[in-house]
């Protein structure tokens, strides 16, 4: 029941019994909107049941929603157009583009079995070869070695016996030492005493063999006639990787062949840079104002370094031929000139003219001979 409100302002009469109140407030109520019909407004609004044209954003709404469901409708009542069947021009182009994409592959193809043959090749052929590579390197260091080693000997052969005490026969002594000296330090100086920092395992074997990982991986793959194209692309990506693997090979490899060069270099370099330093102190102590027989010391320094030097070219396997009285061999001399011998057998060694050497039984330099005519 609403709230009681005083009799003025409601309009009714006192003497009104109750139920007579309760009818006489509905009818009040049911009164209310003809007069805010009358006033046009209630608090400003305009009336509940006042005919009014619809908002403005509304115009057209109900019509477009109208023509969706339709096209819709007419859309699904409609069938499904067919695809066109290709014209034989369309056909023809794409046989033959085919047909061309198929070559392409093929060429491609054969040019990595190909590019993977080579590479095969050369990869063994480098692992047979790197065997040799540090005895070789060795081996030419020790030929420039034994050169500064017969300048000592002939320095020594040709020192007279029983000088006369003289200053000026010493100072000749002298300077033939210092000039053998001057040629053993450029000897050493060419050869590194240590392996350097940059003559490391190279990095390019992983990715060597992780390209060559990638080719074969794309050896087995689906029919090319379901997939053209994609045979194709995976023909040209297989050719790329062998092509990256082999070209990081052969980086690889030159680095280990440098590195093993290098160290077989090296180990010669340090061993005669000990004689070279023993050659140098030698020298120094026989100075004139330091030894009372200058000569005499310079002769005995010279022999001990002739013979460190010969102890260090030992230790790589080198040592002197032996040719005199042997008969001529071709593998192992070289004849400059034939002397009339007649007691002497026909092409037997005389005279030995440069002494030859062996490394480890390998010819590291022929004797340079003379034989009987």
């Amino acid at each position: 029941m609403p709230p009681n409100r005083p009799e003025e302002d409601m309009g009714m009469d006192s003497n009104m019994n109750p139920v007579e109140e309760q009818v006489a407030e509905v009818h009040d109520i049911a009164d209310v909107p003809d007069r805010e019909t009358a006033d046009c407004s209630v608090n400003g609004q305009p009336p509940a049941d006042a005919e009014m044209d619809p908002p403005a954003v509304m115009d057209g709404a109900e019509p477009a929603e109208e023509a969706a469901d339709a096209e819709a409708a007419r859309a699904s009542a409609e069938p499904e157009a067919a695809p066109t069947e290709p014209t034989e021009e369309e056909i023809r182009r794409e046989s033959e583009r085919l047909q061309a994409v198929k070559e392409e592959t093929a060429r491609v193809r054969e040019h990595s079995a190909r590019l993977q043959l080579d590479f095969d090749k050369f990869r063994s052929r480098s692992e047979e070869q790197r065997i040799s590579w540090a005895p070789r390197a060795r081996a030419v260091a020790l030929e420039e070695s034994v050169a500064v080693f017969d300048d000592i000997s002939r320095w020594l052969e040709a020192a007279p016996a029983n000088p006369e005490p003289s200053e000026q026969a010493y100072e000749a002594l002298r300077h033939g030492a210092e000039l053998v000296h001057d040629g053993f330090a450029a000897l050493v100086g060419r050869l590194p005493v240590t392996a350097s920092e940059t003559a490391r395992e190279s990095q390019h074997a992983p990715q060597s063999e992780q390209a060559q990982q990638r080719a074969e991986a794309l050896e087995d793959q689906p029919d090319e006639e379901l997939d053209p194209d994609g045979a194709l692309e995976r023909e040209l990506t297989r050719l790329r990787s062998i092509a990256v693997a082999y070209k990081a090979y052969r980086r690889h490899i030159k680095v280990v062949r440098e590195q093993d060069e290098e160290q077989a270099r090296a180990e010669v370099g340090a061993a005669l840079t000990e004689v070279l330093t023993a050659m140098r102190a030698a020298l120094d102590d026989t100075e004139p104002e330091t030894s009372d027989n200058a000569y005499a010391g310079l002769e005995r320094a010279m022999e001990t370094v002739s013979r460190d030097f010969g102890d260090a070219l030992r230790r790589f396997g080198v040592v002197p031929m032996e040719v005199m009285g042997l008969p001529f061999d071709v593998d192992r001399h070289e004849a400059v000139g034939k002397v009339p011998a007649p007691d002497t057998a026909p092409e037997t060694v005389i005279y030995e003219v440069r002494r030859g050497y062996t490394c480890n039984d390998v010819v590291l330099r022929y004797a340079q001979v003379m034989v009987a005519a």
